[in-house]
């Protein structure tokens, strides 16, 4: 790496980090350099089916598609002077994109740091030899379970001997060309059908001859309700459980048995009131947003006044439409009444987010992200995302491209990276974070 790339870089990285800084202080958006790091996507398209992966479950509504070489090499033509990290990442197997190792290799001869991530389905002899040669930095492998029966819980159509047998012959291969690269990394994500296996995923790792073996809290699309495949232990988990019921955080009902887990940075406070107890103003409304759904447990127990009960005849105008998101707090309202609507008014404490429902069991629980969420992300102002088509959007959390920014197919990168959009998005941050959708479910709290 020649001083002038360097040199670049480094100043780059102290015009970043001083605009961020004078950012908080002043709550204006002041942004003097260029990414420090980025994340593209090769393809969006994958082999396998994870229940929450939106790319394998086929759910993304953006266009599916190979990224090309000319969109690549436009990309890292223009960010490379002050580029120093990649990952060849986002939505997708990456390994299914025909120019996946020729990506790697321009980059690399640029002095760009190189990572990416795979199922490990596509590790054969050939494409290893390939990966070794390209000079990847860095090579994530997903394994979630040591035995088939945990592994295909959440990596559904997925075979752990076939991972096992390529993260093998890739320990091997590096061995045998004295290669210190690509470094392996072995993830698991935490899930409620590994939780127990944690000591015999890091011996096989160990078996394998990987690198470092890391464990990873799981997102969850529609954590409020909870899932089926959230972690038992509340130290593995990046959301609290909160118990309508006892008002008890579930983080307090039992021990972590890992500390590398333990919960940290929660601020939420609850309020102390009745939930039994509810109040109806004389002026209902009911705001239902876009894709809702509600579900209605033939358990639930109403108490609105002790002299009214909740009934739903057969005559009631129930309407709600599919694929409901609701987050429901502690004083919700309801007016159910005989041949009436559902009406909610305006003072309940209502939320409802993109791809949550409504499920009200006997004993009431709710999930929360444990981490607090300030108005600030120095990924605003570090980083961004690439689609395979040339789109800009903020951050990986941006999975189906709801806040595009710009596109490299009618605008430079420079002018996007300053433009008045962009700008706007990081006030909005800077401001009011929480009223970002994709800030939802987010772990960021710097």
């Amino acid at each position: 790496m020649t001083f002038q790339i360097v040199h670049s870089r480094v100043i780059n990285f102290l015009r970043v980090i001083t605009g961020y800084f004078f950012s908080l202080i002043t709550k204006r958006v002041i942004h003097w350099g260029f990414p420090l790091a980025v994340s593209i996507e090769p393809n969006n398209t994958c082999n396998l089916r994870c229940p929450e992966c939106p790319s394998g479950m086929k759910e993304l509504t953006r266009s599916r598609g190979n990224m090309s070489r000319d969109m690549f090499n436009s990309i890292i033509d223009q960010l490379s002077p002050f580029l120093s990290y990649l990952t060849l990442y986002f939505q997708g197997e990456p390994y299914l994109n025909p120019n996946f190792f020729e990506f790697i290799r321009y980059a690399r001869s640029k002095n760009i740091y190189v990572s990416s991530s795979t199922n490990g389905h596509f590790l054969d002899k050939e494409n290893i030899h390939q990966t070794i040669e390209s000079g990847l930095n860095r090579l994530i492998i997903s394994l979630d379970g040591a035995d088939q029966e945990s592994y295909s819980a959440y990596r559904f159509g997925g075979s752990l001997d076939k991972v096992t047998d390529g993260i093998r012959l890739l320990a091997n291969e590096k061995r045998r060309f004295k290669s210190k690269t690509p470094k392996v990394i072995l993830q698991c994500l935490l899930l409620r059908s590994n939780e127990h296996q944690l000591e015999d995923i890091k011996e096989l790792g160990r078996k394998l001859g990987v690198d470092k073996v890391t464990f990873k809290t799981a997102q969850f699309n529609d954590f409020w309700n909870g899932n089926p495949l959230m972690p038992e232990n509340p130290g593995y988990s990046r959301y609290y459980r909160i118990d309508e019921k006892s008002k008890v955080k579930s983080q307090k009902s039992k021990k972590t048995q890992n500390s590398k887990f333990k919960n940290q940075n929660y601020n939420s406070k609850l309020k102390s009131e009745d939930p039994s107890t509810f109040q109806i103003p004389k002026s209902p409304n009911f705001p239902i947003f876009k894709s809702s759904n509600l579900q209605i447990f033939k358990s639930s127990n109403f108490q609105i006044f002790k002299s009214l009960n909740f009934q739903i005849f057969k005559s009631s105008n129930l309407q709600i439409p599919k694929s409901s998101n609701f987050q429901i707090f502690k004083s919700l309202n309801f007016q159910i009444f005989k041949s009436s609507n559902l009406q909610i008014p305006k003072s309940s404490n209502f939320q409802i987010f993109k791809s949550s429902n409504l499920q009200i069991p006997d004993s009431p629980s709710y999930y929360i992200l444990k981490n607090r969420q300030p108005n600030s992300c120095f990924r605003m102002w570090s980083g961004c995302v690439f689609t395979w088509d040339g789109k800009v959007v903020p951050c990986c959390f941006d999975k189906d491209a709801l806040h595009v920014l710009g596109d490299l197919n009618q605008n430079s990168f420079a002018e996007i990276w300053k433009s008045e959009p962009y700008n706007a998005f990081r006030a909005t941050i800077l401001k009011n974070r929480k009223s970002m959708d994709i800030c939802n479910n987010c772990t960021q709290t710097f």
